[in-house]
């Protein structure tokens, strides 16, 4: 995903990489993950299984900004 090259689809402009953070328990950040949703908590950890991560774009030029998801190895 770093080197593919993409275009804002409200002005044409060149997309920026940036990184979403998300201040969770106790002011600690993470980077935004993402599962399935029809995923349950799991029983002993009341967690979501991830599914994968997000990769974020932003346009220098007008501020949209688009999330790609990508799939975890397994």
């Amino acid at each position: 995903m770093a080197n593919d090259k993409r275009t804002c689809s409200d002005c044409q402009a060149e997309m920026q990489q940036i990184r979403l953070i998300d201040k969770s328990h106790y002011g600690v950040h993470t980077d935004l993950e993402y599962t399935l949703p029809d995923a349950k908590k799991g029983f002993w950890t009341s967690q979501f299984a991830v599914h994968g991560r997000t990769v974020s774009l932003m346009c220098p030029s007008c501020g949209r900004i688009n999330l790609y998801g990508v799939a975890t190895e397994k």
